[in-house]
């Protein structure tokens, strides 16, 4: 059914893992003759992949082919050998597995294989199948006599350092070769029991117990049946192995279930119940038809709304339009009476019909007076309001003389005549449409036979005066809300925290390459303490380039970079021509991880290489909040313990220059000043720009002593010594 579709299966590389295994599975069942050589080609192509899961199953998808078309052996085996000089090691150890059950399952054993991959013992590192090698050279060592003793040679010197599963194929190895070659391979064979007798695994220790026992039976055991047996026991005839795919017992578990997917019975999990043996009631599939519910017409008689038609502009609502959605409203209680009530006759619902229309009268006579009172504000519009009240009035006694003329032929119609009846109401709400479409538009433009494309075209006129009053944001209008004196509420904890901008800009310019080692051209770095517009994480550094020199330098840019974990850089744009006695600016950004550790980068310039280091204050690697000292005091109570660290120094001017000491931390550190009830602690908020950890600075400077204490919270201890350092020594130089 699916080998028609066979190059739909094939693998993409946007495909997850499983879902190129599954189609890896998929490609193996649907092989046959015909077209096992298309599909070993596209195999070959995975095996370049990257993902090293796929690339194994690829292999064992080969394996799979080989072992179930006998005309294809002998080729993949070819392709499999040819594999284990790649220079992955994955690929190699997966193809060794593969080639021991190939081997395993074929009744002539290939020599030369054998020997290429005992020979490749030394590079393979993969336990696996150092293993699969291992076995190979003992079921077949009768095939290699002169190469299996030299590979049991080798193995005995690095027995204690190989892994569990290779030591006991060494074992197995030593066992296979006393047996058939006892000669050569007596002393070695011992020497391994010897080696394993003191291993750490117990496995070990007691396999080579057991074929200790075996091989070399005790004084006075000699005669031991399994003795003298022992070379059957060891050198029988293997069962080739089933090269099955790791989804054929799947279909024992319910499929889209977790145990399905895990390919294990979960917790919970609940199998389906067998088949019956004999089929059951075909009636128990018989599933009630649910009752059909009748559909509640509406009388031929009941008076239906005539569609409105909107006026230009939609968000104005006219007098008509509220007494057009009060027509709406009463019509829909009529008809919901209409349909609760089937046994109303005729003339009930022409009485309802003549009871609403007279309220809807009522209604729009007295919105009629409401709009002549409203029209002596108006000056400038007391003709419009007038004819529109005026074709009101008129479109209110057409109305009125329609739902009488409807509710007497309501009243004398029959029901033979119910149709003609029917009809004559219908003209007549078209009728009545027609013109209430022609009065809204009137009433709507003024007077005139103007349209609403008319209206477009006049966009550009001066617009009407409008008597509402004009809302102003400054001072509030009409929905704004009259401020009283209530007292502040109180922000939510954190809330107040806000990233704010850097009170002191350093002007310092540090060298990073001096015009002699640069051969005219000097290279300065300034902090801006400005946010990166790459990431908000990175520093911005300003790279000052000078040509001291009296020829121009072109084409410097950023070349290889040499940055510790966790860091990154953003470079500069590259500047092509610098000429002579010429100055140019470039911005640079480094994400230094909260850590001090130099940002090391190549320079090239006219075609000479610069090794330039940007180190950053601690200082620099800052940036500001603002908040308020509930905040500050809330998130300092919570870096208490290890999270703080205390110190003195000495303040510049003594204990009143609060000024002075404010600027001297400003130029140290890129922090805000926190605004506190108390003058003599000095309180300072910021974050680090990489990692965004909360820095909570507090200078306490009592008034008795010439000392101010320092401390510092913060997450990373890292951060807070350094910062204290510098703070103490910046303090004690002035």
């Amino acid at each position: 059914m699916f080998e028609p579709y066979l190059k739909s299966f094939f693998v993409r590389s946007s495909d997850p893992t499983h879902i190129k295994a599954l189609k890896l599975q998929v490609l193996t069942n649907l092989a046959t003759d015909a077209n096992i050589s298309v599909i070993l080609r596209e195999f070959q192509t995975y095996i370049g992949s990257s993902d090293k899961e796929f690339v194994a199953a690829t292999i064992q998808a080969i394996g799979r082919c080989a072992s179930n078309i006998r005309e294809v052996t002998d080729t993949c085996l070819s392709g499999l050998v040819s594999l284990l000089s790649n220079r992955d090691e994955s690929v190699v150890g997966e193809s060794v597995v593969v080639i021991r059950k190939l081997l395993q399952s074929e009744t002539v054993g290939h020599k030369d294989i054998i020997s290429h991959m005992a020979r490749l013992v030394d590079n393979i590192k993969i336990p696996m199948a150092r293993a699969s090698i291992l076995w190979l050279l003992g079921e077949y060592c009768d095939k290699v006599p002169k190469i299996a003793p030299d590979v049991l040679r080798k193995m005995a010197k690095t027995f204690i350092t190989e892994e569990d599963i290779v030591k006991l194929q060494i074992l197995t190895l030593a066992t296979k070769l006393y047996l058939t070659n006892p000669k050569q391979t007596r002393l070695l064979c011992q020497y391994v029991y010897n080696l394993a007798k003191y291993d750490t695994n117990y496995d070990i220790r007691d396999r080579a117990r057991l074929t200790r026992a075996l091989v070399f039976p005790s004084q006075g055991h000699e005669d031991n049946k399994l003795a003298k047996h022992a070379k059957k026991i060891f050198l029988a005839t293997k069962p080739p192995p089933v090269q099955q795919s790791s989804f054929k017992d799947r279909d024992q578990f319910q499929l889209s279930t977790l145990s399905h997917f895990i390919n294990a019975r979960a917790s919970g999990y609940q199998d389906l119940p067998p088949f019956p043996d004999e089929a059951p009631d075909p009636s128990v599939r018989n599933v009630e038809m649910p009752t059909p519910v009748t559909p509640v017409f509406k009388s031929a008689h009941q008076k239906k709304k005539p569609q409105k038609v909107k006026s230009f502009y939609s968000d104005e609502s006219s007098p008509e339009d509220e007494s057009d959605e009060e027509e709406s409203e009463s019509g829909s209680e009529s008809d919901s009476e209409s349909d609760s009530s089937e046994s109303d006759s005729s003339e009930s619902s022409s009485e309802e019909e003549s009871e609403s229309d007279s309220d809807d009268d009522e209604d729009e006579k007295q919105r009629t007076r409401g709009k002549a009172k409203r029209k002596s504000g108006s000056g400038g519009r007391k003709r419009e309001a007038s004819e529109s009240s005026g074709s009101e009035e008129s479109e209110s006694e057409s109305s009125e003389s329609e739902s009488e003329s409807s509710s007497s032929e309501s009243e004398s119609s029959s029901d033979e005549e119910s149709e003609n009846s029917e009809t004559s109401d219908d003209d007549a709400k078209k009728k009545k449409s027609k013109e209430k479409a022609s009065n809204r538009s009137k009433a709507t433009q003024g007077g005139g036979n103007r349209t609403n494309l008319d209206l477009l075209l006049d966009l550009d006129d001066i617009p009407p005066t409008m008597d509402t009053p004009l809302l102003t944001p400054s001072l509030g209008g009409l929905l704004t809300p009259t401020p009283t004196a209530q007292p502040a509420q109180p922000l939510p904890p954190g809330a107040s925290i806000q990233p704010a901008s850097a009170k002191f800009v350093p002007t310092t310019t540090h060298e990073l390459l001096n015009r002699f080692t640069g051969g005219g051209l000097s290279v300065g770095a300034r902090f801006t303490r400005s946010p990166h517009l790459y990431s908000p994480r990175m520093t911005s550094v300003e790279l000052t380039f000078t040509n001291t020199g009296s020829e121009e330098i072109r084409d410097i840019s950023i070349g290889r970079k040499k940055l510790a974990p966790g860091m990154s850089l953003h470079e500069f744009a590259g500047i092509a021509v610098l000429n002579a006695d010429t100055t140019l600016h470039g911005t640079l950004g480094v994400d230094f991880n909260d850590t001090t550790q130099p940002a090391v980068f190549d320079l090239i310039a006219g075609g000479r290489t610069f090794s330039i280091s940007v180190t950053a204050p601690i200082g620099e690697l800052m940036t500001p909040l603002a908040m308020s000292e509930a905040d500050f005091n809330l998130n300092q109570g919570k870096l208490r313990g290890m999270n703080e660290l205390s110190g003195t120094a000495k303040p510049p001017s003594g204990q009143k220059n609060i000024k002075a000491l404010v600027d001297h931390v400003y130029e140290i550190a890129n922090l805000l000043q926190v605004q506190s009830l108390s003058d003599s602690v000095l309180k300072f908020g910021g974050q680090t720009a990489s990692g965004k950890v909360l820095v909570l600075l507090s200078l306490s400077v009592p008034e008795d002593t010439a000392e101010c204490s320092i401390t510092i919270n913060c997450e990373k201890m890292v951060v807070s010594s350094m910062l204290l350092k510098e703070l103490q020594s910046a303090l004690a130089k002035d």
